[in-house]
């Protein structure tokens, strides 16, 4: 079994395929899904993308000075490490880069956004969702997969198992063939897209998780058809979720999973792994209700009818329904509704690392693991078995939340209402005012989809998608002013500042048509001289300064029950970036910073372990190495 360490997934607030996976069912009212970007919790890889190390326990915004700067963001996910945006139908990752996840070809961390490659297979197209996991990201443009990142278990899906750090093309030449794909899902080292209504998934199937007859362990590395000759029979799938080691999706209201299941993760009350997809049980909680968003990560929650239910791990309060134990609940439990979500519409959900968010009323609310901030309330608590809302006293005073995305950390895409229209113009006519405006400076985040202006006297109006329209039906002889407000998916502005007094008045008689007298002789001027510019000075630019390479010549020394690892010096490095994993050689202990060459560590005789160390100068961070021993 594996369980990625930082499962993620995202949600929207309404049913657009937007990024990873499109947790809603069809018929619900489109929700905005642009505006800015902000995220919280862990930031040891620079994943929330401001520009520092530094964890942060309340939202901060996104640095959008660079590669974002003016472009309008349409997507977010939160990978375990890194997170990636769409803005303007290109893709920005930032964070985590050990396997080449951030795709612009390098294995270079990032703390602010960076393009990925758009030279090779994404030249000339549009890219629509996109959705990472520990170690890969994929995306959609035109109707087709990208991936890159790790493929040690074909999880790119080209029919290969090299890890690529640009995109690969998506094997479409098979199941796949002629087909438009719709959305697409990164899980722990499996991958799955809609298309036509059907799952089609590839990678890693130890856990089962590809939902088809095949042996344990055997990975797959192009695209394969989730079977459909039992429960998923003649429905129609409308939104799916790759998690760590299972897969859930939606259809016709219910929910299907398959996969790992030692933990209860597929919700049906059983301990059993399942090579096939398995109906959600609705004989409790869920019994008359309609699933309309589901997500999974090592646990998973759905929205039904407005509320919240999860189920499977529940060790740091991520179920939400006020325990933290051990024992996890292996079918769907309510998430409380006595707090913060009491006379809540919950319309978005995801599924995190030992965290829960959601989105209800377009305010965000979280539960489960605080050990970094993950809650994103500012508490210095380690978890909340019950949901808490997410500090909105800084950069989401005043916005609705419009998409949120949990992995290690947690992300969310907001907006707001726009400014108010400038400069109301009014054009006399005969009972009539033709105006026009510009539009507002601040959109909020989201497209002006209308205009109202408004007559002062008598309230007469008239509305557009435009800067201009005509308000009819007035009085002749009766100054008026006029109002414009703007309103975009999310509110409405105030009125815009008056107009100056327009008079509408009748129609005169034409006057009568005078020729134009002759004109006279033109006698063109003399040229001018031409004058060269001088050229620009153009000043020097120093060398850039680059992060250090790989660190070198690492040794690892045992005897009795200590490891001693040590390292040779590396060129412009002024510390180093070091953690190592706890016994079993899966689970990592947090990273830590120092000066020295050398690293001590207590191990178990027999125990595997895996040790990381990444050299850290003037120009960043360099890439990581990792090395594995038993302890002895």
């Amino acid at each position: 079994m594996f369980t990625k360490p930082y499962a993620r997934s995202v949600a929207v607030v309404a049913g657009m395929v937007l990024a990873g996976s499109v947790l809603v069912a069809p018929g619900v009212v489109a929700a905005p899904t642009t505006g800015s970007v902000a995220a919280w919790g862990p930031n040891s890889d620079g994943q929330l993308g401001n520009e520092t190390y530094a964890d942060s326990g309340v939202p901060v915004s996104v640095d959008v000075s660079g590669v974002l700067a003016g472009k309008r963001i349409t997507a977010i996910d939160a990978g375990g490490s890194h997170t990636c945006a769409v803005a303007d139908g290109k893709a920005y990752c930032w964070g985590n880069n050990e396997y080449g996840q951030l795709g612009n070809g390098s294995t270079n961390h990032s703390w602010v956004p960076i393009a990925v490659d758009t030279s090779g297979v994404l030249a000339g197209k549009t890219i629509t969702s996109i959705s990472g996991s520990g170690g890969h990201t994929c995306a959609v443009a035109d109707g087709k997969a990208y991936c890159w990142g790790n493929n040690e278990y074909g999880q790119l899906g080209n029919n290969s198992r090299s890890t690529s750090p640009l995109p690969v093309s998506v094997d479409m030449s098979g199941v796949l063939a002629g087909k438009t794909i719709t959305s697409i899902s990164a899980g722990g080292s499996h991958t799955c897209v809609l298309a036509g209504g059907k799952a089609y998934c590839w990678g890693r199937n130890s856990s089962l998780q590809l939902g088809k007859e095949t042996g344990a362990d055997s990975s797959v590395p192009v695209p394969t058809p989730v079977d459909t000759s039992g429960v998923l029979g003649g429905k129609t799938i409308t939104a799916m979720d790759a998690g760590g080691s299972h897969t859930c999706v939606l259809a016709e209201g219910r929910a299907y999973c398959w996969g790992f299941n030692h933990f209860g993760e597929l919700g049906r009350g059983t301990i059993r792994d399942e090579s096939l997809p398995i109906a959600v049980d609705t004989s409790g909680v869920l019994s008359g209700k309609t699933v309309t968003a589901i997500s999974a990560s090592s646990h998973t929650c759905a929205v039904a009818d407005g509320k919240a239910y999860c189920w499977s791990h529940n060790e740091l309060g991520q179920v939400g329904n006020k325990r933290n134990d051990y024992i996890p609940p292996k079918a769907p439990v309510a998430v409380n509704t006595e707090g913060a979500l009491e006379g809540k519409t919950v319309t978005a959900i995801t599924a995190g690392s030992a965290l829960s968010c959601a989105v209800a009323d377009g305010r965000a609310y979280c539960w489960g693991s605080n050990r970094s901030g993950q809650l994103g309330n500012g508490s210095a608590s380690t978890l909340s078995n019950v949901p808490v809302p997410v500090n909105t006293a800084g950069v989401l005073a005043g916005k609705t939340v419009t998409a949120i995305s949990a992995g290690g950390h947690a992300a969310v895409l907001f907006a707001s209402g726009p400014q108010p229209p400038t400069g109301v113009v009014g054009v006399a006519g005969d009972a009539k005012v033709s105006l026009s405006w510009t539009a507002p400076g601040d959109d909020g985040g989201s497209p002006v989809l209308n205009y109202v202006a408004t007559a002062i006297p008598g309230g007469a109006s008239c509305t557009t998608s435009g800067t201009s329209c005509v308000v009819s039906g007035l009085a002749n002889g009766t100054a008026y002013t006029f109002t414009v407000t703007a309103s975009n998916a999310i509110g409405g502005s105030a009125p815009s500042a008056p107009s100056t007094p327009v008079t509408p008045a009748a129609s005169l008689p034409p006057a009568p048509v005078v020729p134009p007298p002759t004109p006279a002789p033109v006698i063109p001027a003399p040229p001018m001289p031409v004058v060269t510019p001088a050229p620009p000075q153009v000043k020097p630019v120093g060398p850039l300064v680059k992060a250090p390479g790989r660190v070198s010549g690492v040794r690892a020394v045992l005897k009795h029950g200590t490891v001693k690892i040590t390292w040779n010096p590396g060129p412009a490095t002024s510390s180093y970036r070091v953690r190592i994993t706890k016994p079993g050689g899966v689970k990592y202990k947090a990273w830590k910073s120092t000066t020295k060459r050398a690293f001590e560590a207590k191990v178990r005789t027999g125990k595997k372990y895996r040790f990381q160390v990444a050299a850290v100068g003037a120009g960043g961070r360099g890439p990581t190495l990792t090395i594995r021993f038993k302890g002895a």
